[in-house]
């Protein structure tokens, strides 16, 4: 029986030269991943590893919109926040969320800092639509750049994903990456007001699934553990060039195309911006991975 690769199952596929592409990995290993290869399909969704909050095991708990239409609750559209309008606790946590998440102020890095980051870690100039400095950090990275960007992924990506608080940044193999955007166009900020304007969490993975089909892949993927841009840049392309960055470093010499990125547990807007990533709107397929 004829293998598949993952690319046949796209009516437009991007072409896909796997013989120039270097996987840096031992021979044996090679030739098992150097073609896509398909399994059975399994009959399951790919098993959920992240724990998103549920606000029935903690009624106190932060509420993203879920489409709760209840008496004394309000829905705030800007920052996706639902809150109590009778408890001022609940109105404060409203008032403070808001302004991190819609503001700059809570992402905003001086260009002192942005200068001792450039010396001490892996960053290149990014000339786009989107003009700016891109940095490349992991779970051994010591800097203060590496700081704030846990305390952005705990305190505003997790919880606009409704992840819980008790979710690792880092995996235990020290494999994950984060890419850090800082923004710094001109056009856009005053010279001290460079923000924190995307984070993209990453990893390399060997299956994936192709949804809605849940059909099994092997081979050599990068993993979308979360992706964040901050609300005053969303819908704009920014994430989409981040996922394009994230294929250029994460590939040993030839580009990865586009059908080897995978999502972990996507969101509704994660499954669209996935499903557009692949340009399959008609088949609303895209590719999935478990942790």
């Amino acid at each position: 029986m004829n293998q598949k690769r993952i690319t046949d199952f796209f009516a437009s596929p991007i072409p896909v030269n796997l013989s120039s592409i270097s996987y840096g990995e031992t021979s044996s290993l090679s030739k098992q991943t150097s073609s896509l290869s398909i399994s059975s399909p399994n009959t399951s969704r790919p098993r959920s590893r992240k724990r998103r909050i549920n606000v029935e095991d903690d009624p106190s708990q932060l509420m993203l919109d879920a489409g709760q239409k209840k008496l004394g609750l309000e829905h705030c559209k800007e920052c996706g926040m639902v809150y109590s309008v009778d408890t001022i606790k609940d109105v404060n946590l409203h008032k403070d969320f808001h302004n991190r998440a819609c503001e700059t102020k809570f992402f905003r890095v001086t260009t002192a800092q942005l200068k001792t980051w450039k010396s001490q870690l892996y960053s290149e100039v990014v000339a786009s639509k989107f003009n700016g400095i891109l940095f490349r950090l992991n779970g051994q990275t010591k800097s203060t750049l590496k700081n704030k960007t846990e305390i952005i992924i705990k305190e505003i990506l997790n919880v606009e994903l409704g992840f819980c608080e008790d979710i690792p940044t880092w995996d235990a193999e020290g494999k994950r990456s984060a890419l850090v955007f800082v923004l710094e166009d001109p056009s856009v900020l005053d010279k001290e007001n460079l923000f924190i304007a995307s984070v993209l969490l990453a990893e390399l993975v060997e299956q994936v699934f192709l949804m809605p089909m849940n059909k099994e892949f092997r081979g050599k993927f990068i993993g979308v553990n979360r992706i964040w841009v901050h609300r005053s840049l969303r819908r704009q392309g920014l994430a989409k060039m981040m996922l394009d960055l994230a294929r250029r470093l994460f590939s040993d010499g030839e580009m990865l195309p586009k059908t080897r990125i995978a999502f972990s547990e996507p969101t509704e807007d994660g499954e669209k911006l996935a499903i557009g990533y692949l340009d399959d709107k008609e088949n609303k397929r895209f590719i999935s991975y478990c942790l």
